[in-house]
């Protein structure tokens, strides 16, 4: 069940993505990103290799799923930046992660959703650069 909702969100999240890029903003903004086209092999494994990254991510795994001693056993300062609106990755683990630790948090709230860290760039490197500081 759980791996179903992941993939329906994924491709929920894809076609947002897609709409996002084809729709409202210009081409001209996302070009640096490359092609999300899978056009040759290589693309098609490098995509599905994400894909089996992101599924199988679990931070708590080495501590029998329990996300408190996963918690307990971070140490450094740590700034989390989510994008409310992106449909790829869920922001809420970050977010109830982030409340655990202590951590710092930049939520980024723009349309481009999962590539937020790129439209809002400035906020982005605003707030490294103060994290890193202090």
């Amino acid at each position: 069940m759980k791996k179903t909702s992941f993939i329906l969100s994924f491709v929920v999240g894809v076609i947002s993505l897609l709409s996002i890029v084809t729709q409202a903003q210009p081409v001209q903004k996302f070009a640096h990103l490359g092609d999300f086209r899978l056009e040759s092999g290589k693309k098609q494994y490098d995509w599905a290799s994400q894909l089996r990254a992101m599924i199988a991510q679990n931070i708590s795994k080495t501590f029998n799923d329990d996300m408190e001693k996963a918690a307990g056993a971070v140490k450094a300062k740590v700034l989390i930046i989510v994008s409310k609106q992106d449909h790829m990755v869920n922001p809420h683990p970050a977010l109830d992660f982030s409340k655990l630790i202590k951590a710092r948090i930049l939520e980024l709230n723009s349309d481009c959703g999962h590539l937020g860290t790129d439209c809002e760039i400035g906020k982005v490197d605003e707030s490294v650069n103060k994290f890193l500081s202090e």
